[in-house]
């Protein structure tokens, strides 16, 4: 969700650890950003949620 729209929902059906958090990204996410934004630059803004902190 952003000040330009929302993206498409992602339903996941297990844990998310860093790997799956990072398909999630590309394949979800990345796509949906040329339509919310084109060639703008924009800023991921993420919680501590454990997926978003592993090394």
């Amino acid at each position: 969700m952003s000040f330009t729209g929302v993206g498409p929902l992602c339903f996941i059906k297990s844990r998310v650890n860093a790997a799956i958090y990072q398909e999630i990204l590309e394949h979800f996410m990345l796509p949906s950003t040329d339509e919310l934004y084109g060639d703008t630059d924009f800023i991921i803004q993420q919680d501590l949620a454990p997926a978003h902190t592993a090394k």
